[in-house]
């Protein structure tokens, strides 16, 4: 266990039940998952990853919705990552045709392609749900809850996330039309970690290119308390909520009616979401 999750015990386990459950609500009606923020790096204790091997503080902070490596399932289905179980959520219907889609994206390990493949190909996408976006934010929530749930090694790393901790997925290089839903942008660290990157690069030699990745990897993670990230980060904050979930012993606020209002099915089986509250 590391010292992050050692402390966020100890100070949760100085607090009686009533405590915890005051605590808990207080932190997480603290966050409003859509609303746009601001994140001043110089002030705040901002926790920023964009790739598999982003590491802080020692923490290896694969939060990535792309990244394999904590398989977990839906209704009885097994997605090897976050993002295709995601999309599979966009075509939770009964007919013949979301079934089979919902069949192919539960077997595809790459959640990049399943992404281009299946929310951006014509001959996928006219079957997707009109009302997707009504309830997507949920349906991701409840998607990561469940790979906390049920994935141990994901519920021990999420837990580590300091309680004063801002999560934050770094979207910067990303140019979708989402980037900034989903995760927020901060120019001006990511143009201080290229340039201690192109330093290290010119001035240290290394018989492989991996010790020079590795290298450069280590010296950019270790730069966190500059410039400002802008963006709603809707990811940053699922993981967040998850994490105090996880550390309170609560349940996250997922609205289970909208889902379930929304009669969504899992290759043909119409969910039960009363069985997760």
């Amino acid at each position: 266990m590391s010292e992050f999750a050692q402390l966020n015990i100890r100070n949760i386990l100085k607090l009686n039940k009533t405590e915890v459950k005051n605590e808990f609500t207080r932190l997480v009606e603290s966050i409003n998952l859509t609303k746009k923020e601001n994140y001043d790096c110089s002030s705040l204790n901002v926790w920023s990853y964009r790739k598999a091997k982003d590491v802080r503080d020692g923490v290896n902070i694969k939060f990535g919705n792309m990244c394999n490596g904590f398989p977990f399932e839906i209704a009885g289905i097994p997605f090897f990552n976050p993002e295709t179980a995601y999309v599979a959520g966009a075509y939770a219907r009964e007919d013949p045709e979301s079934i089979r889609i919902q069949h192919l994206i539960s077997k595809e390990r790459n959640g990049q392609k399943c992404k281009r493949v299946y929310r951006h190909n014509p001959e996928f996408t006219h079957n997707m749900r009109a009302d997707f976006y009504l309830y997507n934010v949920e349906w991701m929530q409840y998607v990561l809850w469940q790979k906390c749930q049920q994935n141990n090694d994901f519920k021990e790393l999420v837990k580590q996330i300091p309680i004063d901790a801002h999560v934050v997925e770094n979207t910067t290089f990303h140019h979708g039309a989402t980037a900034t839903f989903w995760g927020a942008k901060n120019i001006e660290l990511m143009i201080a970690r290229g340039q201690i990157e192109d330093e290290i690069e010119r001035n240290q030699h290394f018989k492989y290119k991996y010790q020079l990745t590795k290298a450069q990897m280590s010296a950019s993670n270790s730069v966190n308390n500059i410039g400002c990230f802008v963006g709603n980060n809707v990811m940053g904050k699922i993981i967040k909520v998850c994490s105090l979930s996880l550390l309170y012993g609560q349940e996250p606020p997922i609205d289970y009616d909208l889902l379930t209002e929304k009669g969504l099915t899992m290759c043909g089986h119409i969910m039960n979401f009363n069985q997760t509250k």
